[in-house]
């Protein structure tokens, strides 16, 4: 009698999420895992066509160090759109969180320096035709930020093809 339990596993595999092509390497994480002195700082928004913006008041914004591991998960999970198989546990100890206020404004201090990126998940309600109701959405806003030893950075987290010039005056 064969057994059926290496086929159910194969077949479990090909219907879960794409695995991680990249493989996290501590020495890459290394000079993140210091105290600095840097700061970035911003405000993140959706833009959602025909000046119609969504500030990022409430979400939570995401800081990681730029390595070949997040590299991958920008890449592939957050332009994509990609559901990649959990990350290696090691990698949550580079990770840094922070919500952002009613205006979209949002801070990270204590930064060693080197080369972050900053994501944002953006929720919103997209009104669907063929179902004639609203139904939600997620889009990421991101950057690639490099910040020098000390250095205080100021960024606009956004879609809109406009930058920063929607908010300049204010």
């Amino acid at each position: 009698m064969r057994s059926w339990f290496p086929l159910f596993l194969l077949l479990l595999g090909a219907c879960g999420v794409p695995a991680r092509r990249a493989t996290f390497n501590p020495e890459e994480f290394a000079p993140y895992a210091r105290k600095g002195t840097g700061v970035i700082e911003g405000r993140a928004w959706l833009w959602l066509g025909k000046d119609q913006i969504r500030k990022a008041a409430g979400h939570v914004v995401i800081l990681k160090p730029v390595t070949t591991y997040t590299t991958e998960w920008i890449e592939r999970g957050v332009k994509k759109g990609i559901n990649l198989a959990p990350p290696d546990p090691r990698a949550k100890a580079f990770v840094r969180t922070v919500r952002a206020d009613k205006e979209g404004r949002f801070r990270f201090e204590g930064l060693p320096p080197g080369s972050f990126y900053i994501t944002c998940p953006m929720n919103y309600l997209s009104f669907d035709c063929t179902l004639g109701i609203d139904m939600k959405k997620v889009k990421w806003v991101y950057k690639k930020v490099d910040l020098g030893p000390g250095e205080v950075k100021k960024v606009f987290l956004t879609n809109d093809p406009e930058g920063g010039n929607r908010f300049s005056s204010k």
